[in-house]
Order: C-alpha cells, then sequence, then structure tokens
C-alpha cells in the first residue's frame, strides 16, 4: 500500500495454524533442525515444537500450504504428517495403530531380553544365545532412526546407540549388544507410557464419561455430535460438557475446578454456564454456544499444549550444547578407538551418549505442565515460569476454598447496647430469614441456630413464618418476621437501608397534599423549603452537638462495635449487620477455618521465607509475612459479606 511522506500504511496479516505430527522427533536436535528449516522461511511467523507429543505448531500465512511444510520436513526424514487440532474426543488411549504395534514389539522384545538373562542360570545357555540374537533384530527401530540421522547428517543418540550394538556384535557380545538395543527400548517404553498416562489425566479433565448428554424428549446424544445452538439437560452432579446458556431451570453450580471459586454459583434463565462445572443442586436445559472442541476445558487443554512447545533457559541451553555435544563425543571416541583399540571406542560411545541430558528438560517440563493442569488446575502458560518458581520472593494467595474449607461459622452475634431486641430474638429472627435463601452463609446462620437439625426438630420447636422475602442484590437479604421487616447484609446493605430510611423521613415532612394548590402557590412551597435546607446546612455547626436521627445514630455505633469484635479476632472475620425495621438492631461476625494442609504449607513457606499477598474482594493486595495470620474479608461472588 502507498504511504504519502510523513504517514504509515498499516497491513494486516491473516496467520493460520498449522499442525504437524513427527514421528522421527526424539530430541532437542531434531527440535533445532526443525527449527532451522522452518523459522527462516518469510511465510512463518513462529515454530513451536513439543518433544514429548512429536508435535509441530505451525502459524504461517496463506503463501505457505500446510502440505509444503509436511513435504519439507520429510526431505529431512522425519515421518511428518498433518494433525487434527481439535480436541481430543475420549478419555481413553490416544495411541493409533501403528504405535500399538510398536509398543507390542517393544515390551516382547524386554521380556525376551529378561529370558536371556535368566535361562542361563538354569541351564539353557543355547537357548538364551537364540533369545538374544532375538532381542537384536527387533532392536530394527533402533537402526532406522541412526539410518535417518545419517541421512539427515545429523548424529543423534539412536546412531550412537546404534554404533555400540553393532560393534558388540562385531565382537561376538551378541548378550551386550541385545543389553543395548533392550535398554534403548526400555527408556522409550517408560516415556510414551508415562506421557500417555498425563495426557489421558489432561483429556479427562477435557471429557468426562460417559461420553454423551441428555436432549430435551430423553435419549443422549455423543458430545462429539453436540454443536452451538443445541439444548441439552443438566442434573445433579453431571458436569457441563460445552459452555453454553441457561434456558430453564433453576441450579447451583460447583465452578470450582473452573475458577476456582469455593461457593456455589447459583444460574437461573439467561446465566452463562462453563464447562467443567458440577451441578451441586437442581437442574438446567442448556443450549450450547459452543461445541466440545470450543468449550472453556478445551482452551484450557489447548493453553497447556501450546505451554508445552515454549522452550525453558535450561532447554535452550541444552538444545545448543547438542549441537556440538554428539559430534565431539564421536570424534573423540574414534580417537580412543585408533589409539587404544576398538573396545575403547564402544566405551566412549556408550559412555558419552545424552539420553538423559537431552531428554530430562522437555519430558519433565512436558508431564509437569500436564499433571499441574489435571491434577491441580493449574494452568501454566510458559515453561520458564517453572524455572522461576526457584527464585520467587513473593506469593499471592486467594483466602476462602484456598486456604479456608469454605464453610462459614457464625463466631459472634451482638446486639447493639441498648436494643430493644435480645441476643436470642435477633438470632431467631436471622435464622428465619436466612432460611428462604440457599447461599452458603444462609446455610451457615439457619444452622448455627438449629444446631443439629434431629435435636431441633425432637424438641417440637420450629422457625417463625415469614413474608416478603426478597434478595438484594449480592448485598442481603430481608422478610418480614413477627411483624418485622428484618434485613441481613453487608456495610453496603446498611448503608442502603439507611438511605431509605432517611428519604422515608423525608417524604414523612412532605406528606402536605399539594396536588389541590394553585401553581403559583405550589412552586413557591417549594423554593421555600429549598430555603430552609439551604439554611439548615449552612447553620449546621451552630447545632453540632444536637443527636443525630436514631437510624443514623443506630448504623454508627454498629460499625464501632464491628470494629472492635473484629480487632478481638485478630481482624479476621466477615461482618453482618441485622437491621430491623430500618435501624441496626445487632452485628455479627462469621469466619471459614483454615484447611488442616495450609498450616504446613504456611511453615514450608515461611522457611522459604516467601512473602504472602492476600487479595481481597474489594480492596488492594495487603502484603504480609507468612507467620501474620491474614484478614479473612473475602466476600463470595454471589453475595458480599
Amino acid at each position: 500500500t502507498d504511504a504519502s511522506p510523513g504517514h504509515f500504511a498499516t497491513v494486516l496479516v491473516m496467520l493460520r495454524s498449522t499442525v504437524v505430527r513427527v514421528d522421527h522427533l526424539c530430541c532437542g536436535m531434531e527440535a533445532k533442525l526443525i527449527r532451522d528449516m522452518l523459522g527462516p522461511l518469510e511465510a512463518v511467523a513462529e515454530v513451536k515444537i513439543s518433544v514429548t507429543d512429536r508435535r509441530v505448531n505451525v502459524e504461517h500465512t496463506d503463501g505457505l500450504a500446510p502440505e509444503s511444510i509436511v513435504d519439507m520436513l520429510n526431505r529431512k526424514h522425519l515421518g511428518a504428517s498433518l494433525q487434527d487440532k481439535s480436541v481430543v474426543e475420549s478419555v481413553g488411549s490416544s495411541f493409533n495403530h501403528a504405535e500399538i504395534v510398536r509398543l507390542t514389539v517393544n515390551a516382547t522384545q524386554i521380556v525376551l531380553f529378561a529370558a536371556t538373562l535368566a535361562l542361563p542360570r538354569v541351564g539353557f545357555p543355547k537357548m538364551a544365545y537364540g533369545l538374544a540374537w532375538a532381542c537384536v533384530a527387533m532392536s530394527v527401530a533402533l537402526f532406522h532412526e541412526a539410518y535417518l540421522a545419517l541421512r539427515r547428517r545429523s548424529p543423534n543418540v539412536e546412531l550412537m546407540m546404534a554404533i555400540a550394538v553393532v560393534g558388540a556384535l562385531v565382537q561376538g557380545n551378541v548378550v551386550e549388544a541385545a543389553s543395548v538395543g533392550a535398554l534403548v527400548t526400555l527408556m522409550d517404553l517408560v516415556k510414551v507410557c508415562a506421557l500417555e498416562a498425563v495426557g489421558r489425566r489432561l483429556r479427562g479433565s477435557v471429557v468426562s464419561e460417559p461420553l454423551g448428554v441428555e436432549v430435551p424428549g430423553g435419549g443422549k446424544v455423543p458430545l462429539a455430535s453436540l454443536a452451538a445452538g443445541d439444548v441439552y439437560l443438566l442434573r445433579v452432579g453431571d458436569v457441563v460438557p460445552a459452555d453454553g446458556r441457561v434456558v430453564a431451570g433453576t441450579a447451583a453450580l460447583d465452578e470450582s475446578r473452573v475458577s476456582g471459586e469455593a461457593m456455589p454459583q447459583a444460574k437461573r434463565k439467561g446465566d452463562s454456564v462453563l464447562s467443567g462445572a458440577i451441578v451441586s443442586a437442581g437442574y438446567l436445559h442448556v443450549r450450547a454456544e459452543a461445541p466440545v472442541s470450543g468449550s472453556f476445558q478445551a482452551r484450557v487443554a489447548s493453553a497447556v499444549e501450546e505451554a508445552k512447545t515454549t522452550l525453558s533457559e535450561m532447554e535452550e541451553l541444552v538444545g545448543r550444547f547438542a549441537t556440538w555435544y554428539t559430534p565431539t563425543v564421536l570424534g573423540l571416541a574414534v580417537a580412543l578407538g585408533l589409539y587404544k583399540g576398538f573396545q575403547q571406542f564402544l566405551v566412549v560411545v556408550v559412555a558419552g551418549c545424552p539420553c538423559a541430558l537431552l531428554g530430562a528438560a522437555p519430558f519433565v517440563q512436558g508431564a509437569t505442565l500436564t499433571l499441574l493442569a489435571g491434577r491441580h488446575r493449574l494452568l501454566v502458560k510458559h515453561a520458564r515460569t517453572l524455572e522461576a518458581l526457584a527464585v520467587m520472593q513473593a506469593i499471592g494467595l486467594d483466602k476462602t476454598g484456598t486456604l479456608t474449607t469454605g464453610h462459614f461459622e457464625l463466631l459472634r452475634l451482638e446486639p447493639l447496647p441498648g436494643a430493644a431486641h435480645t441476643r436470642q430474638v435477633l438470632h431467631r429472627w436471622v435464622a428465619a430469614v436466612e432460611d428462604q435463601d440457599n447461599h452458603p452463609l444462609a446455610r451457615s446462620l439457619v444452622a448455627s441456630y438449629k444446631g443439629c437439625v434431629a435435636d431441633f426438630v425432637a424438641s417440637g420447636e420450629s422457625l417463625p413464618a415469614t413474608s416478603g422475602y426478597q434478595r438484594h442484590g449480592r448485598d442481603g437479604v430481608s422478610a418480614t418476621v413477627e411483624g418485622r421487616r428484618v434485613g441481613v447484609g453487608n456495610l453496603a446493605f446498611l448503608e442502603a437501608a439507611l438511605r431509605s430510611s432517611q428519604a422515608d423521613d423525608d417524604d414523612d415532612d412532605d406528606d402536605d397534599d399539594e396536588s389541590e394548590m394553585p401553581p403559583r402557590l405550589r412552586a413557591a412551597l417549594r423554593r421555600r423549603r429549598e430555603q430552609e435546607k439551604a439554611a439548615a446546612a449552612a447553620g449546621k455547626g451552630e447545632h453540632a452537638g444536637e443527636p443525630l436521627p436514631a437510624a443514623v445514630a443506630a448504623a454508627d455505633a454498629a460499625q464501632r462495635l464491628a470494629a472492635e469484635i473484629t480487632s478481638e479476632q485478630a481482624g479476621s472475620g466477615s461482618v453482618l449487620y441485622v437491621i430491623v425495621d430500618g435501624v441496626v438492631g445487632g452485628v455479627m461476625l462469621l469466619d471459614d477455618a483454615l484447611k488442616p494442609q495450609a498450616q504446613p504449607r504456611r511453615s514450608a513457606m515461611r522457611a522459604h521465607a516467601l512473602t504472602t499477598a492476600v487479595r481481597r474482594s474489594n480492596e488492594a493486595p495487603t502484603t504480609r509475612q507468612p507467620s501474620t495470620r491474614q484478614p479473612s474479608t473475602r466476600q463470595p461472588s454471589t453475595r458480599q459479606p
């Protein structure tokens, strides 16, 4: 695009992602070869390689066809093929037919080698000799990889091991040759099985058995056929399979494994739901807004796969080291072999094999990233984050449900000094109001009054009837109990109630019937009232000693009482106010207990001199040492104490 002087032309380039399966991607040396081939191309924006999955993700423009990428890799005999990027729709094995055959051959080779070692001890040396040759013959995959390395002119681990096997055969040591081949096979078998185990865990976090979902009208459909716009049913215990929006029903969803929120989230018509959440109560009809492959859990799995393609500093160092290490070892082995004989050549080749060095970084990194996501629901987006843990100095912690159990307990209920209602009466009214709600805070308050349900029922006591129940957003609830309007909520709820009572007072003062007044008289009366209000505001200092209205005075006293009882609990707890007929009648303090494992973990952090920061809902993080007890004022997402 032409641009005039002093102006810039912006060109938007659309990139596409191509995923390639590379069967002969074994270590960092092949990874470096792939980067050297694809990285310099103008059409390629980024090359991401996962050695653990033998997968290459290439971000490129439409000027480079995916088939061309595959052809370039196969010219280096890397065994490349296009791979579908969609989410795996099974929690079972991901092995294809060729991989199953290969693993079967590997397992058979290990068994035969074990028999080779055991048979001479029971008097069958000739049979052991024959099995040793069979083990060598079953190392055909090793020789194939070595042959490809020679054709690529890139010596690797397989080439060094193949040289060792051939050298042992030349010397007539068939059993030693079989042992080298079996050792390489065992390493490959352990690696593949370990990665499949952690991969299956990750796939299980995306799609849970059974692989079907109920639909209206009865019956089930496979998750693979669930498309955007389809309606599916959820009952208690079901896992949300795909992101969607509620079209009917009400339920409480446990989203702890999706968002980390410990409190169940109420869902009703029009609310959105995320895949991976679990229905803990109620039922829902949900219209899918994305297929399983586009769900939240699938995006998490994709993010983990992307993280496995990132390079840590150690892996970059190992990759650079491997480019000259293997040729150097082979050259040194040849030199020593010419000087001290063929046996010394083989010793150097076997001893200098960098299998553990080249494989440790990528495979440990890939397994760790997957296990963190599958087992602990912790998404790490870059491999360098793992290395950064070694030098971490501070850590931020969520409180409710992370450090604590998420189950609140009533610690204090204090009536205001001089209040007309006793603690027992307030407690009964609070329980009656909260009994109409299903929030965890409400259940805790009801349980604090009833105690053991069986004993409460046996005593013949019951909660008083309520009417006019109302939820006030996330701040509180209210209802009429025994002729009193009782509300329970946080500070925002208290302030709203105070404003409401003042508005009612103003309305009472202005109850003159102006509807029948002439317009001029009505306007004059309004101007006079405005002047009186202005004069009252201007003369406020002259009446500083006059008492505040009852509701305002009670609110002020309640906040002082709340600060007092909170300080007695070392700053821990969440405050709720009990409001009776528009006036604060009492203050409650609730808190949830630390998890049993929280204290040992805090001690471990203290031992490592870590600083912690607890994030509150309405405040900036407060940084403290791990030995200091943290204030527990985090508020649930559906109703704030």
